[in-house]
């Protein structure tokens, strides 16, 4: 990826996007792109998933029916 970056930088025909557009290092850093960000959002899924999973065992129908104190449920 910052291979592709570094060249870009170099070449000034391809600093225009739309003549990047149809180099093909394009292709290469969409391709590149698109895993990076499925990668992400498998780590952003997984902790959301932990997160949200652990809030549920640690909140009880019992902590919700306290009277007293004012929480939230």
């Amino acid at each position: 990826m910052s291979d592709i970056e570094m060249r870009r930088t170099f070449k000034p025909w391809l600093h225009p996007d739309s003549l990047f557009r149809l180099s093909p290092l394009a292709k290469k850093q969409a391709k590149y792109l698109a895993t990076l960000h499925d990668m992400t959002d498998s780590v952003i899924k997984i902790r959301k998933e932990g997160y949200l999973q652990k809030k549920l065992n640690t909140l009880t129908i019992a902590d919700c029916n306290d009277i007293g104190k004012a929480r939230r449920c």
